[in-house]
């Protein structure tokens, strides 16, 4: 029989965020194949791809700025939070449900511990999974919405020498230059290459349109193209480069969202749309 070597198995990354000591906790945890690494704060978590992560309840001071900051990170949308704390579990109920924590733990050096830990990083695993499924698809989704835009721009740019063409009066094209830059500029109007997109996105992402628009339909059409890269993952910077729009100006639709959506300040926008 060949034994396993436990060396090479590849360990669960838990982070947790305190200003503790945690060198028991991570000797006995590293015993059931689980890597814990200790951070002062959500920063520090960038420098790190974790599967779980863990507040440690007891000795961060403000849990609404942790948790807001952690929402804001793309990446970490899909990471079970557990909440560690001494006190009993039901008088943090209110903070478990309004953070939507994974599970509360009281100690890292039991079983209890161990199963919620694996449990979790089943749960990452799931998750990750599913995002790589829907990054594929996501990828063919923005490629698609870059050609047709390159269109578009093409469109805009023969218009303009069109229009240029009619305005100096060649008698003899004049009529036939006008139908089709009117033609051209229907089309851009109509923002027919924005509607191809949403047919290509609606079948990676079914009815997310519909669930949105019944939350509020006054939604525009801006407003839904920005729902869609959100759905689709991208951060601000790169939806600033597919819709050609200042930083700036993204983090403002962002703003305005979460106000038609009445997510309060604390919350997140993309957490809001990865669940529709």
């Amino acid at each position: 029989m060949i034994k396993e070597n436990k060396s090479e198995q590849i360990k669960c990354s838990v982070v947790i965020i305190t200003r503790n000591s945690f060198d028991k906790e991570k000797t006995y945890l590293d015993g059931f194949n689980f890597k814990l690494i200790t951070i002062a704060s959500v920063e520090d978590l960038k420098r790190y791809t974790p599967n779980v992560i863990i507040i440690d309840y007891d000795s961060i001071s403000d849990l609404d700025e942790v948790t807001s900051e952690i929402n804001e990170m793309p990446e970490a949308l899909s990471i079970s939070i557990i909440l560690l704390t001494s006190n009993r579990v039901d008088t943090v109920l209110n903070i478990v449900l309004k953070y939507k924590i994974f599970s509360v733990l009281n100690s890292l050096t039991n079983a209890t511990a161990v199963v919620s830990l694996n449990s979790a990083h089943n749960q990452f695993v799931k998750s990750y999974d599913d995002r790589l499924k829907n990054n594929e698809l996501n990828r063919l989704l923005s490629t698609n919405y870059l050609t047709l835009d390159t269109k578009n721009q093409f469109l805009e740019q023969t218009n303009k020498r069109l229009e240029k063409l009619i305005s100096d009066d060649i008698k003899t094209t004049t009529l036939q230059l006008q139908k089709l830059s009117d033609s051209i500029e229907k089309h851009l109007k109509d923002e027919y290459q924005y509607q191809l997109f949403k047919v290509h996105f609606e079948e990676v992402h079914p009815l997310f349109y519909k669930r949105l628009l019944e939350i509020d339909n006054s939604f525009s059409d801006s407003n839904l193209k920005l729902a869609s890269f959100i759905k689709m993952g991208f951060s601000n910077s790169e939806i600033s480069f597919f819709l050609n729009v200042s930083l700036a100006a993204v983090k403002k639709g962002i703003q305005r969202m979460k106000q038609k959506l009445k997510i309060p300040p604390h919350g997140s926008l993309r957490e809001f749309i990865f669940k529709i």
